[in-house]
């Protein structure tokens, strides 16, 4: 359905782990006019436990774009 293809577009996008994706929640979640900006409270890279915020730009493709 559209949660899953939301998912999987946003997973692709930001490159992240499944486990980070799960943790997501509305309030992590800020959007932008020419994107999406995802904060991640903790990621496996993330050694210090500072959080990381990743942006994810709209595409030009409408099936691809995982901002639509």
């Amino acid at each position: 359905g559209i949660r899953d293809r939301a998912v999987l577009l946003l997973g692709r996008g930001a490159l992240n782990r499944r486990i980070e994706l799960a943790d997501l929640t509305i309030g992590n979640v800020t959007v932008e006019t020419d994107g999406v900006a995802l904060w991640f409270a903790a990621t496996k890279t993330d050694q210090e436990a500072k959080g990381e915020e990743t942006f994810i730009p709209a595409w030009d493709d409408p099936l691809l774009d995982p901002v639509r």
